[in-house]
């Protein structure tokens, strides 16, 4: 469930785990090990787009 806040859009776990096509669990890990920023908001983990398209393009330098 994408949520938009004063222009601001929030993405959560399991739409971020289907995007790049892994787990939930997995998606939680990049959290944990702070590959991917995300905060914790009513109790659910919530990504930024921005932070979401840095963590993408991250990986993508990683992998080249």
């Amino acid at each position: 469930m994408t949520i938009k806040i004063s222009g601001l859009t929030l993405l959560s776990v399991s739409e971020v785990a289907y995007i790049i096509n892994v787990t939930e669990v997995s998606v939680r890990n990049y959290i944990k090990h702070g590959s991917l920023r995300a905060q914790k908001i009513t109790g659910r983990w919530l990504i930024s787009e921005n932070d979401f398209i840095d963590f993408i393009q991250r990986m993508e330098k990683a992998a080249a």
